[in-house]
């Protein structure tokens, strides 16, 4: 399962409490719905897994990859002292989204993997203003990981 600090031992649901969302300019996802091993999240006031999933919804998601995450098409940004690729892209069910990709760390004794955390905002608004709001939920979930 890996070390302690290993996203793998980490819960999803909890880089977020309520107040960050509410603190946002719309009105909240009312339901949380964990997902496998707690290694992703979602708030959302529809099932996310359902026909009629809806915005607004935050999503958070734990993966590994054999690369960091790069952005041709946007910003890498510094966020809470972490270099946060901020880029809209097409989430669940074909929906338009703003994701904030973290890279956790580095890991792997024969080949380099990284641990990312995505957190994903769609709403009903402008792809400028999603954005300013996974840039505002990246920079409350970063102090809540655990060290690199």
């Amino acid at each position: 399962m890996g070390d302690a600090n290993s996203l793998n031992r980490q819960n999803a649901c909890q880089l977020m409490e309520n107040a960050d969302l509410n603190a946002l300019p719309w009105k909240a996802p009312t339901r949380m719905y964990p997902m496998f091993g707690n290694w992703s999240c979602t708030w959302a006031n529809d099932d996310p897994a359902g026909q009629n999933f809806n915005s607004p919804a935050v999503q958070i998601i734990f993966t590994t990859s054999l690369s960091p995450i790069s952005n041709p098409s946007g910003n890498t940004e510094n966020i809470s002292g972490r270099a946060v690729v901020v880029r809209m892209e097409t989430g669940d069910q074909d929906k338009t989204a703003c994701a904030a990709w973290i890279t956790h760390r580095k890991f792997g004794p024969t080949r380099t993997w990284f641990e990312l955390v995505e957190i994903k905002v769609y709403a009903d608004v402008l792809p400028d203003q999603q954005c300013q709001m996974a840039r505002k939920l990246a920079a409350k979930a970063i102090p809540r990981l655990p060290a690199p």
